[in-house]
């Protein structure tokens, strides 16, 4: 992978869900306990990016600003036609005065590009988790993020040249005359959302991707199937992705026990021929730096 991430976090159905990525310093969603799972690290927090409203994303807002709010950050990104986003803020501000001189509030919407780093941005996206039929048009409620990497690649017509050739060329030519940009995403996160087509996440290297059901049955029956997503559709999905280097999956009903996720991980995984390891946060856990774990699919 182009950038040696560490990611942590939890992630079940209705109780909370938070994923942290290093080293950019970047939080997706803040539900309850992110505070006490983090810990220290949570000072090293800069952005955390909202997906939506529901109480197991943002519930944890509280807690984690109240700590780690110093130096004019973390920025808190946020569906702009949210409300409830404002609502804390306002909140927080009267409750923590210090929050109020710290912590820098955005609500954004489809393609807001926040950057992170030098040369390494994070990208905003809408998903379907929240249906058109609960958003006037244009509404932005539920969003998806992609971090990408831009990079400069010499032109083709200037491979040949010599380094102190390059630096000549440099000096009398604009940059964007010599260098293409090249640009890579190397992690996306789903959020709650349905199941969309592989092109749809931005062929991500790392793919952080919610996986609350484990058969359709369990799915459709509960109605759910604008909301959420099952195991087989995800890691169907997964398996058109050419870019694919690690599938992380979260965000399990309690419903099911582990060792029935993992059997079905397994099993599906087995099914689709996946060459890419799987990992899993199970219900209940919080996982520090998850690609060093053992996972819980790694093809032979």
């Amino acid at each position: 992978m182009r950038m040696n991430l560490r990611v942590s976090g939890h992630s079940t159905a209705l109780y909370s869900t938070c994923w942290a990525i290093e080293p950019i310093g970047l939080l997706f969603d803040c539900g309850d306990g992110a505070a006490a799972t983090l810990q220290q690290k949570g000072l090293k927090i800069k952005t955390i990016a909202c997906s939506h409203a529901d109480r197991d994303h943002l519930s944890g807002l509280f807690q984690f600003l109240q700590l780690n709010s110093t130096s004019n950050r973390p920025l808190v990104l946020y569906p702009k036609d949210s409300g409830s986003f404002p609502a804390i803020k306002k909140f927080t501000d009267q409750f923590d005065p210090h929050v109020a001189g710290n912590t820098k509030w955005q609500g954004i919407e489809n393609g807001h590009v926040q950057q992170l780093k030098p040369n390494t941005f994070l990208e905003a996206y809408p998903n379907r988790h929240i249906p058109r039929s609960e958003t006037s048009q244009g509404q932005h409620k539920s969003l998806s993020y992609s971090v990408y990497c831009d990079t400069q690649k010499l032109k083709s017509e200037f491979s040949s040249l010599s380094g102190p050739e390059i630096g000549r060329l440099r000096k009398e030519r604009p940059v964007d005359e010599i260098v293409d940009i090249v640009r890579s995403t190397i992690l996306t996160y789903s959020a709650d959302t349905p199941i969309e087509n592989a092109k749809y996440w931005k062929n991500p290297e790392v793919l952080i991707h919610e996986a609350t059901f484990l058969n359709e049955k369990d799915l459709t029956s509960r109605k759910q199937e604008a909301r959420h997503p099952s195991v087989p559709d995800v890691i169907k999905m997964a398996s058109e992705m050419p870019n694919l280097k690690v599938l992380i999956l979260g965000h399990f009903s309690c419903r099911y026990n582990h060792e029935q996720i993992r059997e079905t991980i397994q099993a599906e995984a087995k099914r689709w021929n996946i060459k890419i390891p799987i990992f899993a946060v199970l219900p209940g856990e919080f996982v520090r730096d998850i690609l060093s774990a053992t996972p819980v699919w790694e093809p032979t």
